[in-house]
């Protein structure tokens, strides 16, 4: 597992970077495989077969239990000036369902999950649900980040760096790759630490929408 950089520790060295690009590498291989013995079957368009209901209920089940959802922990942070250059308030977003993505701009892991993220953005942006990409790495620039985001199908969500851990911290965030989701009412609803595909996410979001609309 990577660990998590703070706001005093130094950028990775080139030989560790180095060192983590092949490691991973050998990850992504193996992530692959098993991407496509969990993913779903699909018609002729490449298209999931699953239907709404369906991710609906696969969702619920991954959904932590309503009575058990902990508040989520508040913060604010820049966003990319490549995307609008807002300040990314958690609490302005009460009403919303946040999806936040750990990742760094050399991390070749994370980028199926980034590549699956920027799908659900075009898919579900309209109806309330807000990703944000947040890059661990404090000292990576724009530029950098914006190349990872070339690389991962150039999603329109918001990006930032973390430049002074605050999400990081707030979230106790110690490996790249975790997810984290914020139901409507600012509570955590689903966490993980490893990398999640396009069905997974769009089941988690679908029944966090599902569970407003019965409401």
């Amino acid at each position: 597992m990577t660990t998590t950089p703070d706001k005093t520790s130094p950028r990775f060295p080139p030989w560790a970077r180095r060192g983590a690009v092949v490691a991973i590498g050998l990850a992504i291989a193996l992530a692959a495989i098993i991407y496509g013995l969990q993913t779903p079957s699909t018609d002729r368009a490449g298209q999931s077969t699953v239907d709404g209901t369906e991710q609906a209920t696969l969702g619920a089940k991954l959904l932590n239990p309503e009575e058990q959802r902990a508040s989520a922990p508040l913060f604010k942070m820049q966003t990319a000036s490549f995307g609008d250059g807002s300040v990314f308030d958690l609490e302005a977003q009460r009403g919303n369902i946040v999806v936040m993505f750990y990742m760094a701009g050399w991390c070749l892991s994370c980028i199926p999950e980034a590549q699956a993220l920027a799908r659900l953005h075009r898919e579900s942006s309209s109806q309330g649900v807000t990703i944000l990409a947040i890059d661990m790495e404090p000292g990576e620039s724009e530029s950098e980040l914006a190349s990872f985001r070339e690389q991962a199908g150039g999603g329109e969500h918001l990006w930032a760096v973390d430049r002074e851990g605050v999400a990081i911290r707030s979230y106790q965030v110690q490996t790249l790759d975790t997810t984290v989701a914020i139901d409507r009412k600012g509570r955590v609803a689903y966490r993980d630490e490893r990398i999640t595909d396009y069905e997974t996410l769009a089941a988690v979001v679908t029944a966090l929408m599902s569970a407003e609309t019965e409401k």
